[in-house]
């Protein structure tokens, strides 16, 4: 996309080589000045037959200050990162009665001072501290995840994505008795799953945690840089589809029960751990991230359930 002075490009993270490259690079975005004649023909072709976005209103104006404020949340290591994304969320929902696509407003006062109320370690701590979820509430990210990879698979059942999916549900299911099942239901009840997904995640963080918490962060920097959330009304229904994907690739990296296996057989676990990341990222976005009306059902099934309330996003945060 661009507007008429900037033009963005970006690889796909369903390319693994990309991948790869967001998650070991600190930024997979570097500004650089362009001439146009140099561009390619198609690239340049494409350029001019597409409008250029405009900064006319109060939401595209002032999202290079708002995308500025997240990296510098998103960056800050001495929180984890479920806590830089609680953060993140609510500072979205405060600014939300004014900040919007449609949005009339031309006051910049409001959306300044959360901006800098925002950055305060105080405020921070007092947000990070006032969050209490039981293992039940945590379960709901196994709930969203278990129903929309499930949904998947049913859709497209031939693609490896699907396969990797099903091959999941197997592994857990021989290890969950049937009794435990939802009543008249072929899903596995939400606390029971969590609890098994819990022992393989308790298994690999104990060894490679902090790097793999690492490679999430990058995704979800990278991932903010490369798209551009004045595609969606508020900024916080940006942020809450971002917590949708991250608790899927969550779920499939530490549930995969072949890389489960490969792990505990020792080696460089880091190395393994990596490489696995790298597939799993590249099979959800190859698969989901270009199945528009797939991620538009599942926008407004997170809608429609109530799913997009605060509450029940940071139980899939801390998930």
């Amino acid at each position: 996309h661009h507007d008429g002075h900037r033009l963005h490009i970006s690889g796909a993270l369903s390319c693994p080589q990309i991948t790869r490259l967001c998650l070991t690079l600190e930024t997979g975005y570097t500004p650089v000045e362009l001439d146009r004649q140099s561009l390619p023909p198609q690239l340049l072709s494409q350029i001019e037959n597409t409008p250029p976005e405009s900064n006319d209103n109060y939401y595209q104006r002032h999202a290079d200050q708002v995308r500025k404020l997240l990296h510098e949340l998103l960056c800050n290591r001495h929180q984890c990162l479920n806590q830089r994304l609680a953060i993140c969320l609510l500072f979205a929902k405060s600014i939300e009665p004014f900040y919007y696509r449609s949005s009339q407003h031309r006051d910049t006062g409001p959306l300044e001072q959360a901006l800098r109320e925002i950055r305060l370690p105080e405020l921070q701590q007092s947000i990070i501290d006032k969050i209490s979820l039981t293992l039940e509430q945590k379960s709901l990210m196994i709930v969203v995840s278990q129903a929309i990879l499930r949904l998947r698979a049913a859709k497209c059942p031939d693609e490896n994505l699907s396969q990797l999916i099903q091959r999941i549900f197997r592994h857990y299911e021989s290890h969950i008795p049937a009794r435990l099942r939802n009543k008249n239901m072929e899903l596995l009840s939400p606390e029971h799953l969590y609890r098994a997904y819990l022992v393989y995640k308790q298994i690999i963080d104990e060894s490679v945690g902090e790097q793999i918490e690492e490679h999430f962060t990058r995704l979800c920097l990278n991932t903010l840089e490369r798209e551009h959330f004045c595609g969606y009304h508020t900024l916080y229904d940006y942020l809450q589809m971002m917590v949708v994907r991250l608790s899927l690739v969550k779920f499939l990296f530490y549930s995969d029960p072949d890389f489960i296996k490969q792990f505990q057989q020792g080696g460089d676990q880091g190395e393994v751990a990596q490489e696995h990341a790298i597939r799993i990222i590249t099979l959800l976005f190859r698969y989901l991230g270009h199945d528009q009306e797939f991620q538009r059902a599942i926008f407004m099934s997170v809608q429609s359930e109530q799913l997009n309330e605060l509450g029940n996003v940071l139980a899939m945060v801390y998930g």
